[in-house]
This record gives C-alpha cells, structure tokens and sequence, in this order.
C-alpha cells in the first residue's frame, strides 16, 4: 500500500472508499508502512465510523469477514504503538460500539462472522492496555465487549457438543457458555474474564485428546484456564482418573462446575481457584504439595506476563516425568515468549507444531519453524506446544 492510499482508498483509485479500505489503510498508517502517520490513521477512522452511524451499513460490516479483520489489525496496531495509539483506539471503541447498539440482529451477525474470535482478541488486547492515563480506555473497551457480546440473553444460547474423535463415530460431551458481562464483573486485575467462551484453541485441545486418549487415561490432570472447563471435562470422558480444573475468575470456575455436572464427572474432578500471575498463586486452592503428570490448557497467554506465571505454575505441578500440552493462537502476544521460556528452563524438553484449522481431524500437526511463530497472518497456525519434565 503506497502512502496516496495508506488512508483508506479504493485500491482501484475508483468509487468511494469502503469501510475495509479505511480500516486497513488505518493498520498500515499505524504500522508505520510507507510514511503513514496517526492523524492520516485518525482521518481514515473517523471516516469510517461516519459510514458505520447507519444501521444498513452496520449489518454489512457485521457480516463482512474482510471489514471485521482489517477492524481487528487496526486495533492490534493501535495497542502496538503505546500511548500514541490511544486516540486512534477511542476512536475504533466508539465505531465498534455504535454497531453493536445498531440492533440485536446486528450484534448476532458480528458474532457469526468468520473473524469474530480474532476481532473479539483485538478488544482484549485494548481492556488489558497498561499505560499511564489509559483507565478511561480501558473501561471503554470492557463496555464495548460486553455490549458486542450481548447478542443474545444469557443462559439462551444452545449447548455446544464436541465429539470426542470422528463425528458420529466417537463420544460426545456438551458444554455451555457463560456471559462476558458476569465474568467481567469479577475479575481481577489478573483476570480479564475471558473464560465464558469457547475459543477456537479449546476446540483444537478437544480434538487432539480425542485423538490421542492416551495422553489422559489413567492420569490425573491439571487443566489452566479452564473457563467452561471443555479440556478438562473431554480429559475425564476420555478415561483421566481425575482432574483439577483451575480459574482465577469466580464466574468461569462456576461455569466449568456446571458443566462438569451436564456431563456426569462431577465424581472425578475438583474446581479450584489458581491464579498464575500472583505471587502466591492467588492464595491457591491447589496444594503446593500437589503434582500431575498431565497438565493442559487452551487460550491462555494474552500477554508476557502470562508467559512467565505459566513457566512458574509448571515449575511448580507439573511432576518429574510428566507432560504438558498448550494450545495458544500463536499470534498473540507471550506465545513466543513462553516458548522461549520453556526451552530455557533446566530440566524441560519441549517441541512446537501447528494447525491452521479444526478441520475434521486434529491427528496431524505440521512441524513450525521457529521464524514462523511471529507471523501476524491470521491465517497462519495456532501453535501445540508440548512439554515434558525430564525424570
């Protein structure tokens, strides 16, 4: 993109401008390619927030894949150039949240669109922006998710099912999601309350387990982050001999408890309060006497400092011998440092593949350079990270 067109034009230098064009033109110009500045970045958005004030056109950005991923680039740039950026993400917080107020439908339809997950990080990545002068962000970007994520009333949504294996061929287990606004609402501030959804990674670990029983069966196991508890309840049903499932946040431990009992393992399993980022653990629920041979978690690295509580909360349970399994969407911010971590940690061996998609079967991972982690394509693979202790 030349520095004529980094604002937003039509890449065909004819017709108006698109919503998409100004949006990646905005990214580019906050990237820094081809001279773009922060005001060229904040004329491209305030055009487009003009555009979006009409509900017609709200609706086609709610279901336009290529609109929703250049708005979440812009984000993810805007949170990348510090306090630079906070004015261009005020401004993007504000267009986001007049099309989520453009109707029901309209909020419905964002979240059916295909880049929904990767539009929905972007606007963790702002709630979790650390900076002098940036609560009032931050307090914003916390409305507009919740307002983006009230599509439809609470306890409405149906049961999503996840067979364990190949469709109709295997078992089943069934989990509900939670809501943004309760989980939000009593988070720390180690805690952005993520875990009321099902992300694309927890996906990924199911389907790994199914396909891989042996991982689990037999073992107890530790699961992080466990938000509705989906990698843990799919560890039991596929024969672990008991699991602890761990959440900072009240909501998504309570969450997981409900499911747990949808699914019948309430027996086998405990629910207990673990917060990697404090000292302490958050005062942890889990025994510091305790270890497991498996531990496994699905989306939780938002930032470096997950990174390291992670590499701490492994030092600390994962037993000598014992396994760990993380699947983390690797362009988010801490994936590559956690990687890094591991590998460097006396007594660990680790290895990294990759998966593009959820496919129909999650058996085989393509090997990844480590050159290849960085990459800010969204199409690009979310990465497996497997970890052992040595004995």
């Amino acid at each position: 993109m030349d520095a004529d067109s980094f604002a937003g034009c039509n890449t065909s230098g004819d017709g108006p401008r698109t919503v998409e064009d100004l949006l990646e033109g905005a990214a580019a110009s906050l990237s820094g390619e081809q001279g773009g500045s922060i005001d060229r970045a904040l004329s491209g958005l305030h055009e487009a927030r003009k555009i979006l004030a009409h509900r017609d056109e709200a609706a086609k950005f709610a279901m336009d894949g290529g609109a929703v991923l250049a708005c979440s680039r812009a984000l993810r740039a805007a949170c990348k150039q510090a306090g630079r950026g906070v004015a261009c993400a005020h401004v993007l917080l504000e267009m986001i949240e007049s099309v989520a107020r453009s109707g029901h439908s309209v909020r419905r339809a964002l979240q059916s669109n295909p880049f929904y997950a990767t539009f929905h990080d972007a606007l963790l990545r702002v709630a979790c922006w650390e900076g002098t002068g940036c609560d009032e962000l931050v307090d914003a970007a916390t409305g507009v998710i919740s307002t983006v994520s009230s599509a439809l009333p609470v306890g409405a949504s149906e049961p999503l099912a996840f067979p364990l294996g190949r469709p109709g061929a295997s078992p089943t287990i069934c989990v509900e999601e939670g809501d943004f606004v309760q989980a939000s609402s009593v988070a720390s501030e180690t805690d952005g309350g993520t875990g009321y959804r099902v992300w694309e990674s927890g996906g990924i670990l199911v389907r790994w387990l199914g396909s891989h029983p042996e991982f689990v069966r037999g073992f107890t196991v530790l699961e992080l982050g466990s938000g509705s508890g989906v990698g843990g309840i799919a560890a039991l049903a596929l024969g672990a001999a008991h699991c602890v499932l761990t959440d900072a946040n009240a909501a998504a431990r309570a969450l997981s408890m409900t499911n747990l009992q949808r699914n019948s393992v309430t027996d086998r399993a405990r629910v207990l309060h673990l917060d990697w980022l404090s000292e302490d653990f958050g005062g942890a629920e889990v025994s510091e006497l305790e270890s497991f041979r498996r531990v496994i978690g699905a989306d939780i690295v938002y930032c470096q400092e997950h990174a390291h509580g992670i590499v701490r909360v492994l030092r600390r349970y994962l037993a000598p011998g014992g396994k760990a399994l993380l699947v983390l969407p690797h362009h988010r911010d801490g994936v590559d440092l956690i990687c890094d971590l591991v590998q460097q940690e006396c007594g660990f061996r680790v290895s990294i593949s990759g998966t593009k998609l959820l496919g129909d079967d999650c058996r085989d991972f393509e090997p990844m350079a480590a050159s290849a982690r960085s990459s800010e394509d969204p199409d690009a693979p979310f990465i497996v990270i497997a970890i052992e202790r040595c004995p």
